[in-house]
């Protein structure tokens, strides 16, 4: 190792800069030059002698005029698309915040009941820049809409929210110290403005309550916030957000109509232009998060269905991004229904799977395989495709992860979960990914992104992708992958990693299903081999057990799965974490397979639904998997032989 990797690795400030400069080298031109222009205004415009508040008010018509029927009646739909719980938990949302409870990230500020709330609160400031971006979002306003029936009944939820947006016209002003970073903030924007929208809707379907003074000053700071955001679209930042950023402009664009803006035309333009570049061929987002999947899939659906109700034609793209997103949506669906917590990802943000299902089935988006539909039985999986790729046997069904981390120049929402696996027996979740706590850095963050946190293996205490702060990212492998169907199937990918002021070494995993079974084969052949170690996360539900024939995996239902090592590794039990929301943490059981001291190293596993006496690998006459006197013949890796060509 040469010095300059040793300081690179082991001096925090040092790693930090080279993993700053790595991430910025690899950003587009356009990206960079949005972040230059936001730090400008962030620290030029709050200095000028011009009250930037007060042209924003300038651009407002005195009274404008908001078309909301087409909102209203896709409200309508979307919350048709939710079940019977999930309308129960936001209206209960809604009423907390009545109460004076604000609960986002599963974290809770006090207001005072039926006082108007203070944007500027000193608490606001103890939250993570994550927390304060929902709250000045209006997240919990969301759950209005789609929760909460408007009858006179429910004066306590208008009231509240009421007060809320009346604060916030008397308050906040554009402009100030941080104001890009704080509550004007173009993402946050973006939602407000969608959100502010479907309240407007919500409060008009009841005449009872119709207040014209309330609607008025409500529609012209949607106005006012719509303007800002067209002066502030996320370049910068792209992937989701500048999706965001669209879909808000398009719906203010079709609400505004009457007034001369351009939203509409910016707004088609942004998301035409995400259609195009965000998605890869099998239709899924291409920061390869199911959680962010769901969510611009929902954006998508709901510009394609509100361009419908007010007579507009659907762009080609945005119709085909909409249709071909749903079939992976529907593809990639576990068997419990939920999304697969792969890369940053979380229950509760998106709409629940199958919710954002029937939804493009009540817009009337249909369903294919991908843009060319190619048939997926047989075939490698191409650089350029997600890589998920499901193996299910006749007890459940395993999801391996086949794909790249993630975009090269949005790094931001990728982890270090290369040949990952997931595990689902029936429809409980056996094996998970970790989640997310938030996007603070530190230890959690770290944990969540990091191959320690990881279903896949580790050599020594590397990462093979070298990750800091809350979003920079090292050099990524390129893994290569393969999918074979047949009596037993086959899922088989490599990759070689350069850890960083670490040897390099090159990954091979081989994943055979049967009836009843699965067989994980890992090697791995560099410097330092022989620590390789692989790891299971289990679901906290799940009990495992070390006994002498192997681990029994107790599962809720009163059902047991057995994993038996293979090849000379070992198994063990440690400590790990779960982060299934944002902002909660719960201790659970990882099993830890250690491998054999041999060159190449091997780690094996077999997962059966029985206990054997003994499990063991045969290469006599081809290779092949024995459980007692049971012996399956197993189809012959292709890529385990290809050249190791990393070099120091």
């Amino acid at each position: 190792m040469s010095r300059r990797s040793r300081v690179v690795r082991e001096v925090p400030a040092a790693r930090t800069l080279y993993l700053g400069a790595h991430t910025l080298g690899r950003m587009r031109p356009q990206q960079i030059a949005g972040i230059g222009l936001r730090n400008a205004r962030e620290q030029l415009l709050p200095r000028l002698p011009i009250d930037f508040d007060r042209r924003y008010d300038r651009r407002v018509p005195s009274d404008p005029v908001a078309s909301t029927d087409a909102i209203a009646d896709n409200t309508a739909v979307l919350r048709d698309s939710l079940d019977d719980d999930d309308r129960r938990r936001r209206r209960d949302r809604a009423c907390a915040v009545a109460d004076g409870r604000v609960v986002l990230m599963n974290q809770t500020v006090r207001l005072e009941r039926g006082e108007p709330i203070d944007w500027q609160d000193d608490r606001f400031e103890d939250r993570s820049p994550l927390w304060r971006s929902k709250l000045y979002a209006f997240e919990p306003l969301a759950d209005v809409a789609l929760g909460v029936e408007p009858t006179a009944s429910d004066n306590d939820v208008r009231n509240a929210f009421d007060t809320w947006i009346d604060a916030w016209i008397d308050t906040v002003d554009v402009g100030g110290q941080n104001y890009l970073r704080r509550l004007w903030t173009p993402w946050s924007v973006s939602l407000r403005i969608q959100r502010w929208l479907r309240y407007l809707a919500w409060r008009r379907a009841d005449p009872a309550w119709v207040d014209p003074d309330a609607d008025a000053a409500l529609r012209r700071e949607t106005y006012k916030n719509a303007c800002f955001l067209r002066n502030h679209v996320e370049r910068d930042v792209g992937g989701n957000h500048l999706i965001e950023n669209g879909a808000a402009l398009l719906v203010a664009g079709l609400a505004f109509e009457a007034h001369d803006t351009d939203w509409i035309e910016t707004g088609l333009s942004i998301l035409d232009s995400a259609a195009e570049r965000q998605f890869l061929d099998d239709g899924c987002h291409f920061e390869r998060s199911p959680m962010y999947h769901a969510l611009v899939l929902t954006r998508f659906l709901t510009a394609q269905d509100l361009l419908e109700r007010t007579g507009r034609p659907v762009p080609p793209g945005i119709a085909s991004v909409a249709t071909v997103a749903t079939g992976f949506l529907e593809r990639l669906r576990p068997p419990d229904g939920r999304i697969p917590l792969l890369n940053d990802a979380v229950y509760g943000e998106a709409l629940p799977l199958d919710a954002c299902l029937r939804y493009a089935d009540r817009v009337g988006v249909g369903r294919v395989e991908s843009r060319d539909e190619v048939p997926r039985t047989v075939r490698d999986v191409p650089p350029t495709i997600s890589g998920y790729e499901w193996l299910r046997t006749e007890i459940g069904s395993m999801l391996v992860d086949g794909g790249p981390v993630g975009p090269r120049h949005l790094p931001g929402h990728s982890h270090s979960d290369t040949l990952g696996v997931l595990l689902w027996i029936g429809d409980h979740p056996v094996v998970t990914d970790t989640g997310t706590f938030d996007y603070v850095a530190g230890p959690r963050r770290e944990y969540a992104r990091g191959v320690r946190g990881h279903n896949t293996v580790q050599v020594g205490t590397s990462e093979p992708i070298a990750i800091g702060g809350k979003y920079l990212m090292g050099p990524r492998p390129r893994p290569t992958a393969s999918v074979r169907s047949g009596e037993v199937s086959l899922f088989e990918g490599r990759y070689e990693a350069n850890p960083l002021g670490e040897s390099p070494y090159a990954h091979h995993r081989a994943i055979y299903a049967g009836d009843d079974w699965w067989v994980i084969d890992d090697t791995v052949r560099g410097d330092g081999a022989s620590r390789a170690r692989g790891r299971l996360h289990l679901h906290p539900d799940v009990v495992p057990a070390i006994e002498d024939d192997g681990v029994s995996l107790r599962i809720p239902g009163e059902r047991t799965i057995w994993i038996h090592a293979l090849s000379g590794a070992t198994i063990d039990l440690e400590d790990g974490w779960y982060y299934p929301r944002f902002g909660e943490a719960i201790e659970r059981p990882v099993l830890r397979f250690e491998s054999s001291d041999t060159d190449p190293a091997t780690i094996g596993a077999a997962l059966t639904t029985d206990a054997v006496e003994s499990a063991e690998w045969t290469m006599d006459g081809g290779q092949r998997v024995r459980f007692d006197r049971t012996e399956h013949r197993l189809p012959t890796p292709k890529l385990r032989a290809a050249e190791f060509r990393t070099r120091r």
